[in-house]
């Protein structure tokens, strides 16, 4: 949506930022433009599009941690790397959920053993399903990845897999304790909505390959800058530089199940041992075989 007046152009901005008018930006640029020239500009969904997701990562990247730029050669808070499912292990131990807050998070270097914990502490004020259903030892330990794969690669129907049992108890139970027990489902129909989607996103996998949110939402009017990083596979990264999942367990589990060779990772929270890893890669004089170490250039640090 815009809305011209003389070298005013506002735009609608989306994701909480509330109607934003990039007018200070845009005057010295176009201000040797003639008015009619101006105005077609605006009307074009290309300037539109181009404006909001400038201004969008302007604003996310004004309120991100930015925690590694306090060290040499900082990655990218909104990075996108390309990374083989298979190197994702398991999820986070950061206090569960881990996504929350997770637009402050991009770039946040945190200390602790929160990486190398056998389970994640629960926050008291989480209201959602039990951990337990997503979170194992292992990422295909888990209620979900098991169910997952019963239903997709052994043709078992939803309704007779140990994830559907697990809803449905905690459906007819009256503990107040649960908002919700699945993705914002409330009730039995709403979980087989649910179970709809996973299907149809298999197929969509299969059939078209493993896509980027940011290339998906970029083609959908109706969608943002947070959809993208809300939506996209995102990990963790401990001392040891293992990758630990903090969102995005259903697409995962589906790339996995398929073989899928790479998938888009961004990257939340490091921990500083690894930020002393990376530090020693900007020394080496071969570049190492890691998704996070891809951007540091290799003997550029004494």
């Amino acid at each position: 949506e815009y809305t011209f007046h003389s070298r005013r152009i506002s735009l609608t901005m989306t994701d909480g930022i509330g109607r934003r008018t990039l007018s200070d930006a845009l005057d010295g640029a176009v201000s040797g433009l003639a008015g009619r020239t101006l105005e077609q500009l605006a009307a074009t969904s290309q300037l539109g599009a181009k404006l909001y997701w400038t201004a969008s990562e302007r604003y996310y990247r004004s309120r991100c941690a930015g925690d590694v730029d306090a060290y040499p050669s900082p990655p990218d808070p909104f990075k996108l790397e390309w990374v083989d499912p298979d190197r994702i292990p398991r999820h986070t131990r950061r206090q569960y959920p881990p996504w929350k807050m997770r637009a402050h998070r991009f770039g946040e270097v945190r200390g602790g053993e929160w990486d190398r914990r056998d389970r994640p502490e629960i926050d008291p004020a989480y209201r959602g399903p039990p951990p337990k259903l997503f979170v194992a030892d292992r990422f295909e330990e888990s209620v979900l990845y098991r169910s997952c794969e019963a239903h997709f690669d052994r043709g078992v129907g939803w309704e007779e897999t140990p994830l559907f049992a697990d809803l449905k108890r905690l459906i007819r139970t009256d503990d107040r304790q649960y908002e919700y027990v699945w993705h914002g489902c409330r009730s039995i129909e709403e979980v087989r909505s649910r179970f709809r989607y996973l299907d149809g996103l298999y197929d969509a996998v299969r059939e078209n390959g493993f896509r980027s949110q940011r290339e998906l939402v970029r083609q959908d009017p109706e969608r943002g800058f947070r959809d993208w990083f809300e939506n996209e596979v995102t990990v963790d990264v401990g001392r040891d530089g293992e990758l630990l999942l903090v969102c995005g367990k259903h697409r995962l589990t589906i790339a996995k199940l398929l073989g899928v060779d790479r998938i888009p990772v961004l990257f939340l929270v490091r921990h500083p041992g690894w930020m002393a890893r990376r530090r020693e890669a900007l020394r080496a004089s071969t570049a190492a075989d890691h998704p996070d170490l891809r951007d540091v250039p290799t003997g550029g640090c004494p």
